[in-house]
């Protein structure tokens, strides 16, 4: 069966259709996979000319922010450069085009950064410490920013926004990490101690975000249509922080399909 296909002007219906518009600062995790191909274009060319068409749509006072980790850093203590460092292969070519542009920016924590490019990349990427999620880290920035978030053909469950939602709550089942290993920009040593939220080894988690996906959509946040053979959703970062602390308030386990069988002998209880 022939892959689904989409155009510039699908794109631009399905962007306007999910609340992005001239001016935004935009956050997106993307699959290429679930879309499809776009029409009258080969297949590695496809992710410079969608990252192009949806720099055209946000216009000279936008930005496009994606996730664009390298995982070497924290798997095999390799050291970080914001410049250099390859996007890590998980994320999808999309993100790895856009953190590979020139006027590209990206932010200083190895494991959950963000590149950037737009009006708001350098505040948003250059910020005073290596902080995964904490205050004034790039993602704390983008949301106090305004940012929205575009799911373009990835599932809810990828939203990294989550793992920003659990540290404002202050989550039970995650620990703030401190890392060694040196941070570079251009080469030279960045001074910012690196630290990100990470779960505990001896406590597995399952997560399922279909409540939270559900909350959003029933709130009037998230907003839904197709392309090609996939789906894009967009919704207000801030609003999804605000209504994710307010269900962890209530359930402290709210992002988990189960609450973790929880050791009395080994942290968080000790």
């Amino acid at each position: 069966m022939a892959a689904a296909e989409f155009s510039f002007a699908d794109i631009d219906t399905a962007l306007a259709k999910v609340g992005i518009a001239e001016g935004d600062t935009v956050i997106m995790h993307s699959s290429l996979l679930h879309l499809g191909m776009l029409s009258d274009c080969e297949p590695k060319a496809m992710p410079g000319r969608i990252v192009d068409r949806l720099l055209a749509v946000l216009g000279s006072s936008g930005t496009l922010a994606a996730l664009a980790p390298c995982y070497d850093y924290s798997n095999d203590g390799v050291p970080f450069d914001t410049r250099t460092s390859p996007v890590s292969t998980e994320l999808g070519v999309i993100s790895a085009n856009l953190a590979a542009r020139s006027d590209a920016e990206r932010s200083s924590n190895p494991i959950f950064a963000l590149a950037a490019v737009g009006a708001q990349a350098d505040y948003i990427c250059n910020g005073p410490n290596a902080s995964a999620f904490g205050a004034e880290s790039a993602w704390d920035r983008a949301v106090r920013a305004g940012a929205k978030i575009l799911l373009l053909g990835s599932s809810f469950e990828r939203l990294t926004l989550v793992r920003y939602i659990e540290q404002c709550a202050a989550v039970p089942y995650l620990y703030v990490k401190m890392f060694r290993t040196p941070v570079l920009r251009d080469g030279r040593a960045l001074p910012h101690p690196v630290t990100a939220l990470l779960r505990y080894a001896h406590l597995p988690l399952q997560y399922d975000l279909s409540r939270f996906e559900g909350l959003l959509r029933d709130a009037g946040l998230l907003r839904e249509t197709a392309l090609g053979g996939g789906r894009v959703c967009g919704f207000d970062a801030a609003g999804a922080v605000r209504a994710g602390i307010e269900a962890l308030a209530d359930n402290i386990h709210y992002f988990l399909a189960v609450a973790p069988a929880y050791d009395e002998s080994a942290a968080p209880l000790t």
